[in-house]
């Protein structure tokens, strides 16, 4: 497997990250707080050593589902402590996309005859995710 199919796949992550990224925008500017204007751009030094360790198809779809997961547990954490509406209505839709892309690695990884192992999330919320 060429290295150039994992940086594909991470590029269409990365843009379809960069598409949810606006109706927060939106919030945060519609709350007065500054914030940087290069979209799709962020540091995620926690992250990128899951794909910085990426050797193959499956190191990068591994990753990518415990990114997914981990996205989950803070944005469950966000809409726990969040009161204003418009903050937890977009908590809650970045939180169906990360779903979304958990469901997406685990299938990839499916194809590979790989069965993923959740790391961060309970056995009962996968299951109910992935459709278990």
């Amino acid at each position: 497997m060429r290295p150039i199919r994992i940086w594909i796949i991470l590029r269409i992550g990365c843009a379809i990250a960069t598409v949810r990224i606006f109706p927060i925008r939106t919030v945060i500017k519609s709350r007065i707080v500054s914030i940087n204007s290069l979209a799709g751009r962020v540091a995620l030094t926690e992250e990128e050593k899951f794909y910085a360790s990426s050797k193959s198809l499956l190191d990068g779809l591994y990753g990518g589902a415990t990114i997914a997961e981990i996205d989950m547990i803070d944005l469950k954490y966000a809409i726990d402590v969040s009161t204003p509406i418009d903050l937890i209505v977009a908590y809650q839709n970045l939180m169906e996309g990360s779903k979304s892309h958990l469901r997406a690695f685990v299938r990839s990884m499916e194809t590979l005859d790989y069965t993923y192992t959740p790391q961060y999330i309970s056995q009962e919320l996968y299951g109910a995710i992935i459709g278990l």
